[in-house]
């Protein structure tokens, strides 16, 4: 497409529109953490983690060091995500 076009229509939605069956009982204020690039030492698991008691070891070792826990791309596959959610790669990111 070198010229796409197409029409944008702002509308207003009234509030009874919305579905009002979901409620909100708590609000949890999630910590806000630095980027593993940032980190002084850095504890990575990979393919070698078998099952969660693997990296739940990992995890404890690198709260003992004062590391951050980081996963490489095939663990977090294998497992869906990393609670902590941060990736080791080859990159460095």
């Amino acid at each position: 497409m070198d010229n796409p076009t197409g029409r944008t229509e702002i509308m207003e939605v009234r509030e009874e529109f919305f579905d009002q069956r979901i409620r909100i009982i708590d609000k949890i204020r999630k910590e806000k953490e630095t980027d593993i690039s940032e980190a002084e030492l850095i504890v990575a698991a990979g393919r070698g983690v078998k099952n969660p008691g693997d990296l739940e070891l990992l995890r404890e070792l690198a709260e003992l060091l004062g590391a951050r826990l980081a996963c490489t791309r095939p663990l977090i596959e294998k497992a869906g995500s990393t609670p902590e959610g941060r990736l080791a790669s080859a990159a460095g990111r």
